[in-house]
């Protein structure tokens, strides 16, 4: 029997967009689906936006256009023609992010998977604002080397910067629960905080975010990473794991 080690991701891209729809398919969810079939195609149009305030990515709102598909030339290769899978929060220390342009080239291609780390929110209640982001928080050791990466979802109501301070605050908890220990002071965006152990160094330093108010019949907003390229560690040898457990024997 062959066993393969599990895979590592790699190379990420950004994903942020916004969708509004009026268009109605209620076998598949009703207007939510077609909005955010809409945020997909937004997530393509908005991959060169970066505000110029730290490492902070914010989808436009393209307000007078409530489909958000006609006036973007959308290549086959976009994230909207990507199978979207979804998965939790952690990012290997060897992970980087790449440019969307990079990933077009190499990696994005009609109906293939990508894996994502992705906030959403869905409504259908004109006048609300929904708010998706995604929070990603370094962790290294006390000598700088990098131990991971924390990936924060929000998903809900408030403003950008709001949201913002609310996932500062969960990443706390996620910290101690790591076993990293408790950070000493409040955690500040760009700024790096220690545990009081001082053993580990925290450091929030990329901020994902959709915002829009609804104005169709169904919006939908989404902030988040998705991987485009991984790596596969070689399976430690039978030999190797036995002259390593002798030697420790010894």
């Amino acid at each position: 029997m062959s066993i393969t080690p599990a895979r590592i991701p790699h190379q990420y891209i950004v994903l942020a967009g916004i969708g509004q729809s009026n268009v109605k398919t209620p076998s598949l969810g009703g207007n939510e689906t077609a909005a955010y079939d809409a945020a997909l195609l937004s997530c393509d149009a908005n991959h060169s936006y970066q505000d110029h305030d730290g490492d902070v990515y914010v989808a436009v709102d393209h307000a007078g256009d409530v489909e958000a598909h006609e006036p973007f030339d959308i290549p086959t290769t976009g994230v909207a023609n990507m199978n979207i899978v979804k998965y939790t929060s952690l990012v290997p220390p060897t992970a980087f992010r790449i440019s969307f342009e990079e990933a077009e080239k190499k990696y994005l291609r009609f109906g293939s998977v990508l894996e994502s780390i992705i906030a959403q929110v869905d409504s259908t209640k004109r006048g609300e604002r929904i708010t998706a982001g995604l929070l990603l928080t370094e962790v290294c050791d006390s000598h700088g080397n990098i131990v991971g990466t924390l990936a924060s979802e929000y998903q809900g109501n408030k403003t950008p910067l709001g949201a913002r301070n609310i996932m500062l605050g969960v990443v706390t908890g996620m910290v101690a629960r790591r076993g990293f220990g408790h950070i000493k002071r409040k955690l500040r965006f760009g700024e790096t905080s220690i545990t009081e152990c001082e053993r580990f160094l925290i450091t929030p330093k990329t901020w994902i975010v959709s915002s829009t108010t609804v104005r169709a019949k169904g919006a939908c907003v989404l902030a988040g990473i998705g991987y485009v390229s991984f790596t596969q560690p070689k399976r430690r040898s039978k030999a190797s794991s036995t002259s390593k457990r002798h030697s420790q024997q010894q």
